[in-house]
This record gives structure tokens, C-alpha cells and sequence, in this order.
């Protein structure tokens, strides 16, 4: 039949195509049984072959019925009309596409039916495969719903169709967003707002991808538009996918030398993500921590007091957290989310450890203690995040100024057996690696004060580090290691 379909097409003139394009239209609309609608698809493609100058009336009245066959329960129907109406698209005029587009990209937005989202993909593919000039023209109305697209969740909806529809209308992903930033802005921002979980889940993505891409090259005006609609969506409860606003305000305050966002902005920054990092839910205040802590970190900002309040509390070892009633597998895991709290306490700390003495003066001991208290009584993984945190805290401390003198020199003597032992630890190179960087910050740290130097390094607790070091020299498997511990020798040897 289809033969004989295509035979007669071919003696199609300007005369019969009004009549043939209308009564076209109505099968496709109104037709029964999937072989009639895909028929009518393949005669609307074959047409679109024969009589491309004659069409152009007439597409707009094809484009109508073609749409109404993409919400068709037949998967090979809604891919026919897609195809068809990408042949289509050739010949119709700007206003009909216009509309065409718009409808797609309001189904998309509004529709939560995975088969309808697919289907508006497979018509944007439709439009780069057959009529790829006509999708460059109107790539501002198709890329910012192509890019949220890109992503959905991939267990749930193809994501592969829109990457392809953003590959051929954009340079590349970073040039794409510098190309249509407003457009996909003014789209995506909105829906942080949306009722839909899964809709504020997706865009939130989307976010995160922007801040990713373009972090420093944002200038400041898009930075703070994208701040202000990220904070906005941050208040209230915790909801799937949530921690991807963090991740995207933490990369967006991350600054060139030449930007500076305001200060009652980074001020409102800082509230929120303390407030979030006192929810409830573990995985989610694991992401707040890391987000604050760069945020605090990268723009040099004194909020010690306020985020040690949020994690001293995690970083006790002798904190026990356990559900009897959970099954074993679920304790494990809680257990497991736990030791990763505190490790992502004790590297925050580090990082955002300040270089006010006042400061210092207050936490210093109480934060030293806890980390000496942690490093004896971990678990490895936590002892290289102690060791670090030492590491930072040490790099920053103020020494020899009068105020903090004494404490000074008493935690600096006290941190020589945690090292020693910590160099001891045969097991895990890992944790001997951390502590040779603590050694590297410590010695030369000392030795800018005599007075200090003096003191510390002449005791028992120095020999026994010493004599650590130089037997490490002779027993360490790892030739690096080796060869740091040998320079530190070097250089501390006329101490002992």
C-alpha cells in the first residue's frame, strides 16, 4: 500500500495539496490503530521531499497534528511524529515554529510523564538531524531546555537524546553556557523554587553544572543573581538532591584576585550554610561542612567560633551515636557516616584554623586537645584528618608573641610524642606520610624562635623523635618517605 502511497505523491501538485495537506492533518489527529498514524507520518515525510516549495502554507496544519501524536501511549508513534515533524520544520514559517518550540518546552516543564519528556527530546533530535539550520535559529528557545534536561536523572529518562541536541547547538559546554547564560538562567533559576521535588532536585543540577563550568569566569553581577536565587531555595527542609545548592554556592564563592563579592552577601552566604549544617540529616550536613568550610576558606573570612560549635561535637572519639534497634548492616552504615563526619570535621577545621591571634588564644588549646585525644584513640583514616588539621593548625599558629607564649611552647612539647608514634605506625604509609608534613610545618615553625627552639628541642621527648627519625631512615619501605625524613635529619641534627 505504502508503494502505491508513494507513487501518487509523486503526481502531487500546488492545486491538490491544500485538500490533501487538511484531510493529512485529520487522519494524523484522529486516525485509529498505530499503522494508520505512523502511515501518515511517512506520507507527511514523502511530501516533504516532493513538494518542498508549496508546503510552507500548509506545514503550520501538519505541525498541529503531528504534536498531538507525541502524547500517542505507542512509543513507535510519538517517535514517527517526531521524525516527521522535523522534515516538517524545513518549511514552516518562523511563527509556527515558534509556537511549535514553545509547546514542546512548556510540555517538558509541565508534564511529569517520562514517555512526553522523551518525546520532546526526540522532536529537538528530529530538528538537528533533518533541519539543523532551523534548530541553530532558534537555539536560544531550544538550549536552556536541552541543558535542564541534560539533567534528569539518568536511572529514570534518557539523558543521551538532549546531549546530543546541546552538542550540535553549542560550542561545547562551557562555551554553550557563556553563549546562552541569561536564557538558561531566566529558565532554570524559577524552578528552584518549583512544587516538584524532582523538578528543584533537577535544577539544582543544572546549578551545580553552571558554578562548575564557569566558577571564576562569572562576573560579579551573574554571581550574586545566582547566589540570591540559591539562598532563597537553601531555607526550609531538607529534600532529595538538595545538597547540590551547597556545592553550587560553595563553587560560585570560590574568586579571583580581581572579584569580590559584597560583604552583606557573603555574610547572608555564611548564616545559611551554618543553619544547614545543623540539619539532621548526615549526608547532607557531610556536604554543608565541606561547602562551608571552602566557602570560609577561599574568602579568608573568622567564623571559628560559630563553625567549632557546629563540629566539636562530631570530633569526640568516645562519642557513641548507636540505635539498638537498627539491623546490623544499618548500624554499619551509620557507623561508616559517622567516621566520615568526622573526618570532614577535623580537614574543615584545618582549612578555616585562623591567623587572629585573639582568636587563637581562645580555641587553641581546647582544639589541640581534641585533635591529641583523636590521633591515640582512631581509626587511621581519622588520624591522617587529624594529622592534617595539625598540619594547618600549626602552619597558622601564632608563636613567641606574648600572649600565648606559654601555651605555646606547652603544645608544641606535647606534640612530639604524638608524632613520634604516629611515625611508628608500620601498618599504614598513609598515616607516616601525614606526620612527616606535620614535621616539616613543626621543625622550621620552632626554629624561627630560638628561645622556643631552645627549649623544645633539647629534652628527652626531641631524642626520642630524633632517634625515630634516623631509624626510620634505615627501615622505611617507601624510598620518598625515606628521603623526607633524611632532609628533616639534615637539617634539626645539631639540636640532639
Amino acid at each position: 500500500m505504502m508503494e502505491t502511497v508513494d507513487l501518487c505523491i509523486r503526481h502531487v501538485d500546488e492545486d491538490v495539496l491544500p485538500e490533501l495537506c487538511v484531510r493529512l492533518a485529520d487522519v494524523t489527529r484522529n486516525g485509529i490503530g498505530i499503522a494508520t498514524k505512523i502511515g501518515c507520518c511517512q506520507v507527511i515525510v514523502s511530501l516533504t521531499h516532493q513538494s518542498t516549495r508549496d508546503l510552507t502554507p500548509h506545514a503550520g496544519k501538519l505541525l498541529s497534528a503531528l504534536l498531538s501524536c507525541l502524547t500517542d501511549r505507542s512509543p513507535g508513534v510519538r517517535k514517527a511524529a517526531a521524525t516527521s515533524i522535523g522534515h516538517v520544520v524545513k518549511y514552516a514559517k518562523e511563527s509556527s515554529i515558534e509556537k511549535l518550540i514553545s509547546r514542546i518546552n512548556t510540555w517538558y516543564l509541565e508534564k511529569e510523564d517520562a514517555n512526553v519528556r522523551l518525546a520532546c527530546g526526540w522532536v529537538f533530535r528530529a530538528f538537528a538531524q533533518h533541519s539543523l539550520d532551523t534548530l541553530k535559529n532558534f537555539a536560544s528557545h531550544v538550549v536552556p531546555t536541552a541543558f535542564l534536561a541534560m539533567h534528569q536523572r539518568s536511572e529514570d529518562e534518557n539523558t543521551e537524546i538532549w546531549s546530543e541536541v546541546w552538542s550540535e547547538t553549542t560550542p561545547g559546554m562551557e562555551g554553550g553556557l557563556r553563549l546562552y547564560l541569561k536564557e538558561i538562567m531566566d529558565l532554570v533559576c524559577p524552578l528552584l523554587q518549583s512544587q516538584s521535588w524532582q523538578t528543584k532536585a533537577q535544577a539544582a543540577r543544572a546549578m551545580e553544572t553552571i558554578a562548575e563550568k564557569l566558577e571564576e569566569k562569572l562576573n560579579n553581577e551573574q554571581r550574586e543573581v545566582m547566589l540570591n536565587a540559591l539562598l532563597e531555595s537553601l531555607r526550609g527542609r531538607t529534600w532529595d538532591g538538595k545538597e547540590r545548592l551547597l556545592l553550587a554556592v560553595s563553587r560560585l564563592c570560590k574568586l579571583r584576585n580581581d572579584q569580590a563579592l559584597s560583604a552583606e552577601m557573603l555574610d547572608k552566604v555564611v548564616r545559611l550554610l551554618l543553619i544547614e549544617c545543623g540539619k539532621q540529616k548526615k549526608e547532607y550536613k557531610l556536604v554543608a561542612i565541606k561547602s562551608i568550610a571552602n566557602v570560609l576558606d577561599n574568602n579568608h573570612l573568622n567564623k571559628f567560633p560559630e563553625f567549632s560549635s557546629l563540629c566539636f561535637p562530631l570530633m569526640d572519639p568516645d562519642k557513641t551515636d548507636v540505635d539498638n534497634d537498627e539491623k546490623p548492616e544499618e548500624r554499619a552504615a551509620t557507623q561508616e557516616m559517622d567516621l566520615k563526619l568526622q573526618e570532614t570535621a577535623f580537614r574543615s577545621l584545618g582549612r578555616i584554623w585562623p591567623r587572629d591571634e585573639e582568636t587563637q588564644v581562645q580555641y587553641e588549646r581546647k582544639l589541640f586537645d581534641i585533635l591529641a585525644k583523636s590521633l591515640a584513640r582512631s581509626t587511621w583514616k581519622i588520624q591522617v584528618a587529624v594529622l592534617d588539621c595539625l598540619h594547618a593548625f600549626l602552619e597558622r599558629l601564632c608563636i613567641g608573641t606574648v600572649a600565648n607564649s606559654e601555651r605555646c611552647q606547652e603544645i608544641l612539647f606535647q606534640l612530639m610524642p604524638l608524632i613520634t608514634t604516629c611515625l611508628g605506625n608500620m601498618r599504614y604509609a598513609a598515616v607516616r606520610g601525614a606526620a612527616i608534613n606535620v614535621l616539616e610545618v613543626f621543625l622550621p615553625r620552632l626554629m624561627e624562635n630560638d628561645e622556643y627552639s631552645g627549649r623544645c628541642l633539647t629534652g628527652n621527648h626531641w631524642k626520642e623523635l630524633l632517634n625515630h627519625m634516623e631509624e626510620m631512615v634505615k627501615s622505611e619501605p617507601q624510598m620518598a618517605l625515606r628521603q623526607r625524613v633524611s632532609g628533616l635529619i639534615a637539617h634539626a641534627v645539631r639540636y640532639r
